[in-house]
């Protein structure tokens, strides 16, 4: 039986805002994956993305290994580091996101369960300002990762292009230059090579941050959504007997009260499940989150004390 909503549901809008990360990802977040002809339906896109990001990552490995047999100094060698951290962390967060989709649609499911019930009971102003102010702040840091991301895939894309104009104004030689510029050492540097060598790193740069924003992004969103959940329990929870009752000598029935608690347990028992969910599903890429971070943290922080070049500087501080 389909509950007819008088309103479309906060929680679809917040995943539909999603939608252009999964889209271009190839993660999948709603549809069923039962025949051969569904894997090769939903999971082309995410098989060629995740081979581009592999052979950055063979690459990074290739040009830190090559560069200690070469005695590269310290900073030369770990100069992919953060870009070869960050491929890998997005990899691991896709691939436990694959692991665990089923879990990710059951939990969209009841997440939304749960906001249908909430539409079907008496409404009041307070609950609406709640889920208004905690749903607002989702939007607004969402929104502005979006525009950080955004920023960081133009600059990363256009300041080879820049350079490469600048020096051939400046000198009329047309030196070819990539956003990491020694990544491609087994590749012999000729021109025919580097569009190719460009769009691959455009591509791969692309690809681990929709990755990783896709599985930060929902992760946000939901926890958001449970939080209000919890919220809305709490308020229910709270008058669950009215203070006029008690003062004007009025009291619930013992059914009544019974199975207004009862409904309440249940709601609570569900957002638990949902909680239980969410950490079955991210716990260990939130494990590797914290790893990574400190690893890159620590790798830049000792580099930028140590160098006094001011553009490896703002290099690694970006």
């Amino acid at each position: 039986m389909k509950i007819k909503m008088s309103k479309p549901l906060i929680f679809d809008q917040s995943i539909e805002k999603l939608g252009v990360l999964f889209r271009f990802s190839g993660m999948n977040i709603k549809n069923k994956i039962v025949t051969p002809l569904d894997t090769i339906k939903y999971r082309w896109l995410y098989t060629l993305n995740f081979l581009v990001v592999f052979s950055a990552i063979i690459g990074s490995v290739y040009y830190v290994i090559l560069g200690i047999k070469q005695g590269k100094n310290f900073i030369e060698v770990t100069s992919v580091a953060p870009c070869l951290t960050f491929s890998i962390l997005s990899m691991i967060k896709s691939l436990y996101h694959l692991m665990y989709e089923e879990h990710i649609q059951e939990l969209i499911d009841l997440l939304t369960e749960l906001e249908i019930r909430e539409n079907n009971r008496e409404k009041c102003i307070e609950k609406e300002e709640i889920i208004a102010n905690e749903t607002g702040f989702l939007n607004k840091v969402i929104n502005v990762l979006y525009v950080l991301n955004c920023s960081m895939i133009v600059v990363f894309d256009m300041t080879p292009m820049v350079m490469i104009a600048v020096k051939y104004y400046k000198t009329n030689e047309f030196e070819m230059l990539l956003p990491y510029l020694d990544v491609f050492s087994f590749i012999p540097y000729e021109l025919k090579y580097w569009p190719f060598a460009y769009i691959h790193q455009i591509w791969s740069e692309c690809v681990v941050l929709l990755d990783m924003a896709a599985a930060d992004y929902l992760f946000f969103t939901c926890c958001t959504y449970i939080r209000v959940q919890f919220k809305l329990l709490q308020y229910d929870f709270e008058r669950m007997i009215p203070d006029r009752s008690i003062s004007k000598g009025l009291f619930f029935e013992e059914d009544e009260l019974r199975n207004k608690f009862t409904e309440l347990l249940k709601w609570h028992q569900d957002i638990i499940y949902s909680s239980t969910i969410l950490e079955i599903i991210y716990s260990k890429s939130t494990l590797f989150n914290f790893l990574s971070s400190s690893l890159v943290i620590c790798l830049t922080g000792f580099n930028v004390t140590i160098v006094d070049d001011i553009v490896i500087i703002i290099t690694f501080l970006t």
